[in-house]
C-alpha cells in the first residue's frame, strides 16, 4: 500500500473516531432528548466553537493538510520523470537519426505526420521548421536563413 493510500485510511479512521466521540458527547449534553432543527444545532455549535479558546490544530485536520502535501509531492515528481522520459527518448532518437540516414528517411514523413497533428497550424509550422534538419525535403523548395 502507498504512502498516500496510508494516509487516506489514517484520515478516514480519525474521522471515524471523532463523528464517533462527537456523537457521545451530544448524548451526554442530552442534545437528543430535544427536537432541534439543523439550524439550531448548527447555532448551537458555532456559538459554543466561538467560545472556545483557540485549539491546536486538530489531528483530522493535519492529517488532511500533510495528504495535500504528499499528492503534491507525488504530482510534481511524476511529471519530473515524464520529463525526463521525454529527454531521454528524445536524445535517443536525434542519435539515432543522426548516426542512421536510412532510419532517417523512413521516418521523416511519419515525423512530419506527426508534427501536423498540432491542432494550431502555426504552432505546427513552428515545430516543422524546428525540426526542418530531419524531415523530407521538399525538390525545388527554398533553404530558409536562419
Amino acid at each position: 500500500m502507498s504512502n498516500l493510500e496510508d494516509q487516506k485510511k489514517r484520515i478516514e479512521q480519525v474521522r471515524k473516531r471523532e463523528e464517533v466521540r462527537l456523537i457521545k458527547l451530544a448524548q451526554k449534553a442530552g442534545l437528543f432528548q430535544w427536537r432541534l432543527t439543523s439550524a439550531q444545532i448548527d447555532r448551537i455549535f458555532r456559538d459554543g466553537l466561538q467560545l472556545a479558546a483557540p485549539q491546536k490544530q486538530s489531528q483530522l485536520l493535519r492529517l488532511e493538510g500533510n495528504l495535500k502535501v504528499a499528492t503534491k509531492r507525488q504530482s510534481e515528481q511524476e511529471r519530473r520523470e515524464d520529463a525526463r522520459r521525454k529527454i531521454l527518448l528524445g536524445s535517443f532518437f536525434i542519435a539515432q537519426m543522426e548516426h542512421k540516414p536510412d532510419l532517417a528517411a523512413q521516418l521523416a514523413s511519419e515525423l512530419e505526420q506527426f508534427l501536423d497533428l498540432h491542432k494550431d497550424p502555426k504552432i505546427a509550422m513552428q515545430n516543422k521548421t524546428l525540426l526542418s534538419d530531419w524531415l523530407p525535403k521538399v525538390p525545388g523548395a527554398q533553404e530558409e536563413p536562419k
